[in-house]
């Protein structure tokens, strides 16, 4: 599954206050031509072991963060706690499986969550439309 992100403006989300942040971006298929509509993102736990060497991520879509994109490919994920995540694009329960967001080494990109803070992953492309 290949996952790029391009810079990009993504939906506006009010600056979160305390606790918590917020995850933005906007969602296109692998081409980068089609936004991704009306599909559901979330974001999956990473669980480290071994120092920060080594981890998981487990993706538990009744209680994960989660939203689902407008029409032009862009969400909002708000009140997040503070903490590492993957960004997995797709129904969770369907017969496809998520798409991940991998950085340029092909490696999953973790998603760092900050109190406070807006983390805008800009233009995300997914293979998710093009299997």
């Amino acid at each position: 599954m290949s996952v790029t992100v391009d810079p990009a403006l993504a939906s506006p989300i009010a600056q979160p206050t305390g606790e918590r942040g917020a995850v933005r971006g906007q969602v296109f298929n692998l081409a980068g031509s089609l936004p991704v509509a009306n599909t559901p993102v979330y974001l999956a736990r990473v669980y480290r072991f071994d120092g920060d060497q080594g981890g998981i991520f487990a993706l538990d879509a009744a209680a994960a963060p989660r939203s689902i994109t407008q029409a032009d490919g862009r969400f909002a994920i708000a009140d997040v706690e503070p903490g590492e995540y993957v960004l997995a694009v797709g129904e969770a329960a369907s017969i496809k499986t998520p798409s991940v967001l991998n950085g340029p080494d092909g490696a999953v990109r973790v998603i760092r969550v900050e109190p406070g803070t807006v983390v805008d992953l800009g233009k995300v492309r997914v293979d998710y439309l093009d299997r």
